[in-house]
């Protein structure tokens, strides 16, 4: 049986584990990158003689016609839609094809209160009252006429709305400032999403499920990149499927142990290290790079950057003298003579090339963003006060993920007491 898996929940991730560790010929599809970096799987390569050996991976969104094509051409036999509930326009593409196939669909059901990727309610009033109890700020992306739900969180809540005169004052009668009020009319990017994320340094996202045409699925992708928890506002999901368990019975597989053939990262040991005069080479332009950038730059590293299309972040930081900038293609020996090598562009198969190019040169440290398996550093999420640096790691699961946000959120907050 040659299967292929939609993932993007926790129990996407308990299939895609039980389907490596029984030695499946399975194609596992992530919607953003960041869901295939943390599974620790092999890059699925388009033009392997349309054969595929074992479980490997592909991210990218795709429409009905995109699903049916790749049944097709690798000939898969069974489809497990294991994608969020409320991710309702992927299961009908999901589905939709595999009918047209004439392929078994599986739908793996899941419980919303026990969702360990996003947290739903089924009111505002519900999700404030949760958000109490927490520490760390709030995005609310549910417009104007849920201010007054939000509102008890003070400081901690920053409002995304249309800039209307009437929003604006409800805002200010309801202990709302200015500096907590982002006022823009959608559409909303990933890219926007995030940038309002950074601003309000959100440990949480507060959204409707709107489905696509109300950017759902570019808000939840912003906030698993950023870090931020949602928390989704929409009257629980109704849907037909089975367990988890059931749908591995129906594959004919054990569920997979502690030995998962999907190597994941061993706790790491933190080590602080005095980049100064270290020279990094970071080939990519576009967020991710970005971010690594602003990361490796606030340490005195001597950073060169390689890009084709640098975004206007890294551009920016050129023309500070933050980075040296080089607009052309990677070409094989860019990585030598540096002592970090950071490969962030979006070809994934590119990034692990250049990673173990550099762990062969000697290179002291080397990323793959694509990959944690060919990296031998991670970027810990960063906590500054003065002279206080703090590092949060983990083991690079969703789950710990959250937990690095919340940690790094809640020790945001104490620095700001001390």
């Amino acid at each position: 049986m040659k299967a292929l898996l939609f993932a993007g929940t926790s129990e996407g991730r308990i299939v895609a584990n039980a389907l490596a560790a029984n030695g499946a010929d399975a194609l596992v599809s992530f919607a953003t990158e960041y869901g295939f970096s943390s599974s620790g799987l092999s890059m699925y390569e388009p033009g392997e003689n349309d054969q595929l050996q074992g479980t490997k991976a592909v991210f990218g969104r795709l429409d009905e016609g995109g699903i049916a094509q790749l049944i097709r051409t690798l000939g898969f036999s069974v489809v497990v839609d294991a994608t969020h509930p409320y991710a309702s326009s992927a299961t009908e593409n999901i589905k939709a094809a595999a009918e047209s196939c004439s392929i078994k669909y599986i739908r793996v059901a899941r419980s919303i209160a026990s969702d360990k990727d996003a947290i739903c309610f089924g009111e505002p009033g519900q999700a404030a009252r949760f958000l109490s109890s927490k520490s760390g700020n709030v995005l609310l992306t549910t417009g104007a006429n849920s201010l007054e739900a939000f509102a008890s969180l003070g400081s901690r809540v920053y409002a995304r709305m249309l800039a209307s005169e009437q929003s604006i004052q409800k805002a200010r009668a309801l202990g709302i400032g200015p500096a907590q009020l982002i006022l823009m009319q959608g559409p909303f990017t990933e890219e926007m999403n995030l940038a309002c994320l950074s601003y309000a340094k959100a440990a949480y996202m507060v959204t409707k499920a709107s489905g696509e045409s109300g950017g759902f699925g570019e808000k939840i992708s912003a906030a698993e990149k950023y870090g931020a928890v949602p928390v989704i506002i929409a009257p629980p999901a109704q849907e037909d499927g089975v367990a988890v368990e059931k749908a591995l019975e129906m594959l004919g597989i054990a569920q997979s142990g502690e030995q998962s053939a999907i190597k994941q990262p061993k706790s790491m040991f933190p080590v602080f290290i005095n980049l100064g005069g270290m020279k990094a080479l970071l080939v990519g332009g576009g967020n991710v790079a970005l971010r690594r950038a602003g990361s490796l730059s606030a340490f005195s590293a001597a950073i060169t950057v390689i890009a084709i299309n640098a975004c206007d972040g890294i551009k920016g930081m050129a023309n500070s003298g933050l980075v040296s900038l080089q607009e052309r293609a990677y070409e094989q020996g860019d990585e030598s003579g540096f002592d970090i090598c950071i490969a962030a562009t979006n070809d994934a198969r590119l990034n692990s090339e250049i990673a173990l190019r550099a762990k062969s040169n000697g290179t002291r440290y080397y990323n793959d963003s694509s990959n944690s398996q060919n990296s031998n550093f991670f970027f810990p999420a960063l906590v500054h006060k003065g002279a206080v640096t703090i590092g949060i790691a983990s083991d690079g699961g969703h789950d710990s993920h959250l937990l690095v946000s919340e940690t790094a959120s809640r020790l945001r907050a104490l620095l700001n007491e001390v």
